[in-house]
């Protein structure tokens, strides 16, 4: 069925590389309205900790199909340590996500230094494989890497042999920003992808 979470407080499923998400989940093409999230951390033994917020936080060697979100409000902040910022995932590592759509929703990243991503559709991709998805009408705010689809593409990334692919996908009416205060920081911005 349709899920409207409306006063719920979202945590993503799977949130780092080593407690990531690497099942099969198919949405039956159904609606998650008004999701909201501050992100997961995940802290190391001096504090530090990454970020991730979405639907779903990690996708590692899994897939994501027939999911459409709608109205999400996702924000994650990393200290000293990257965050990723999703509609369908925060990251997308050798996984696939396919029918997916992320509409009229916000999606933040930020750190207490560079180095984040933001995207509609998923905040970075390694290896990852996109189909017939779409993002329309959303807010992508990063002080890093934002795009109005993926927000960083990171192929180089250890253990991934395949380059991402988009196929059939789109993203339409969004509105991206990346800025950061540090001086010897780098932002990028694109209609599609940050970086």
């Amino acid at each position: 069925a349709d899920i409207d979470l409306t006063g719920v407080t979202w945590e993503p499923i799977g949130y780092s590389g080593s407690t990531c998400f690497a099942g099969n989940y198919d949405g039956g093409g159904h609606i998650i309205a008004n999701a909201h999230s501050e992100g997961k951390a995940d802290t190391d033994e001096k504090g530090n900790y990454s970020s991730t917020a979405g639907i779903f936080g990690w996708v590692a060697f899994g897939s994501v199909q027939n999911l459409h979100v709608k109205a999400a409000d996702f924000v994650a902040t990393g200290k000293n340590n990257y965050s990723y910022v999703g509609g369908i995932t925060g990251v997308c590592y050798g996984a696939s996500i396919q029918n997916c759509s992320v509409t009229n929703s916000t999606l933040e990243s930020k750190r207490n230094n560079n180095n984040n991503c933001a995207g509609s559709i998923a905040g970075g991709s390694a290896g990852g494989t996109f189909k017939k998805c779409a993002a329309e009408g959303n807010t992508i705010k990063s002080m890093a890497y934002g795009g109005g689809f993926v927000g960083e593409v990171d192929d180089d990334n250890d253990g991934i042999t395949t380059p991402s692919a988009f196929i059939n996908c789109y993203a339409a009416k969004c509105t991206v920003t990346a800025t950061t205060g540090e001086s010897r920081g780098s932002s990028f911005a694109g209609g599609f992808a940050g970086q």
